[in-house]
């Protein structure tokens, strides 16, 4: 099943995209990097505005990048997701496609040093044996800018509403797949459902406080 996705309008969503991207090559000058690599799933989710590139809620990367360099913003991803990802998680986008066969998992590597040379290059979670980032990466996600306060609002409509509709009709203590589509989409949309990543992000958060 599909999580419940806002919609948001292709223009809107492309010019969010370039404040990011203003944002992170700003990061880029300031710490000396050549690029970034931006695999994490919830950096990726920020980065593309909405794109969701998690295969497993139990891993931090997904199966998509977003390599941003001073001039270039790519899209890595190997061949059997590429098209997926494009189509369906950052079609109004004007990323650069760049791909591997899935079988050759190395050769992500040698594109990223090729994309992002002179280097240096870094990564969000450390991955292809890449220094990571900064810990001020994390920071420029921090302001929220006014389509996603929005978003955020419309959400917790949405999320108030589906919960009103369905709740009266769970019983206490009934496991989530039991429950009729329409109850395990409230359960999404509100991550009342234990197997929604907002559920298990808050959750984390909860045990490191």
């Amino acid at each position: 099943m599909q999580k419940p996705r806002l919609q948001v309008p292709d223009t809107d969503r492309r010019e969010e995209l370039e404040v990011k991207l203003a944002r992170v090559r700003r990061w880029l000058e300031q710490t000396g990097a050549r690029a970034v690599l931006v695999t994490d799933q919830g950096a990726f989710a920020w980065l593309t505005c909405g794109g969701d590139s998690h295969a497993s809620l139990g891993q931090a990367e997904g199966t998509a990048s977003v390599l941003v360099t001073l001039e270039h913003a790519f899209l890595l991803a190997a061949n059997n997701e590429l098209r997926r990802i494009l189509d369906e998680e950052v079609a109004p986008l004007p990323f650069e496609p760049v791909t591997w066969p899935w079988y050759q998992p190395a050769a992500a590597r040698a594109h990223v040093e090729r994309l992002g040379a002179p280097g240096p290059v870094v990564s969000d979670l450390g991955q292809l044996g890449l220094s990571r980032a900064a810990a001020s990466f994390a920071t420029l996600r921090y302001t929220l800018l006014p389509p996603e306060i929005e978003r955020y609002r419309q959400l917790g409509q949405d999320a108030a509403a589906a919960l009103e509709r369905r709740a009266p009709r769970l019983a206490p203590g009934s496991a989530s797949a039991t429950w009729p589509p329409s109850s395990r989409a409230a359960a999404w949309l509100t991550g009342s459902c234990r197997s929604s990543c907002w559920w298990r992000a808050a959750r984390r958060k909860r045990k490191r406080s």
